[in-house]
C-alpha cells in the first residue's frame, strides 16, 4: 500500500534562535556567503532539474549543502543546519541514481525556505535584543516533505505547493 505525507504543522511556533554573541563581521560574513551558496545551489539544482544526470552539478550541490550546515550549526541555527541535513540525504541518493523531478522541486522549495530563514535571522540580527523570528509557514511542511524523499521511501508524496523560482536571467552569476 502506498503511502502519503500529510501535511505537518509545528505544534508550537519554532524561532530562528542563532548565536547572538558573534561579532558583527562575523555574521555580516556569515550571510554574506549564505546568500551566495543559496545562489551556486538554486543553479545547480536548474541544471539537475533538465539534465538529471549531470554528476558535476550532483556533487556541487552537495557541496554547497553540506557547508551550508555547517555555517548554520557554526551559528547554533537549528532550523537551518536541520533542513540543510535532510537535504543533504536526498543529495547522497542523488550520487547514486539520477534524482527524479519532484525531488529537484522538494530541493528548490527547501533553498526559498532556507532563504528566509536568512532574511528573517538578517533582520532579526541588526537587533537582537528582540524575541527570535519565527519560521516561515512552509518550514515544518517543507522539513516533512525532504525528510521524507531522503529516507529513500520511494511511497508517493503529496504534491507540494509550487516553488516561485528566480528566472534564469535574474539569477546569472554577477
Amino acid at each position: 500500500s502506498s503511502h502519503y505525507l500529510q501535511a505537518v504543522s509545528l505544534s508550537e511556533f519554532e524561532p530562528i534562535a542563532y548565536d547572538t554573541t558573534q561579532s558583527r563581521i562575523v555574521l555580516d560574513t556569515f550571510f554574506e556567503e549564505y546568500i551566495m551558496q543559496l545562489q551556486v545551489l538554486q543553479q545547480q539544482l536548474w541544471l539537475l532539474q533538465s539534465e538529471p544526470e549531470r554528476k558535476e552539478a550532483m556533487q556541487s550541490a552537495f557541496r554547497v549543502v553540506h557547508t551550508l550546515k555547517g555555517n548554520c550549526g557554526f551559528l547554533g541555527m537549528a532550523t537551518g543546519r536541520k533542513l540543510a541535513h535532510e537535504m543533504e540525504h536526498i543529495l547522497a541518493r542523488g550520487r547514486e541514481r539520477a534524482l527524479d523531478r519532484l525531488a529537484v522541486v522538494l530541493l528548490l522549495r527547501a533553498v526559498e525556505v532556507l532563504r528566509e530563514l536568512g532574511v528573517r535571522m538578517a533582520e532579526h540580527s541588526s537587533d537582537p535584543s528582540k524575541p527570535f523570528p519565527l519560521v516561515p509557514n512552509e518550514y515544518a511542511s517543507t522539513l516533512a516533505l525532504v525528510q521524507r524523499a531522503g529516507s529513500g521511501d520511494d511511497a508517493p508524496v503529496a504534491a507540494a505547493p509550487p516553488v516561485f523560482v528566480m528566472p534564469q536571467s535574474a539569477a546569472a552569476p554577477q
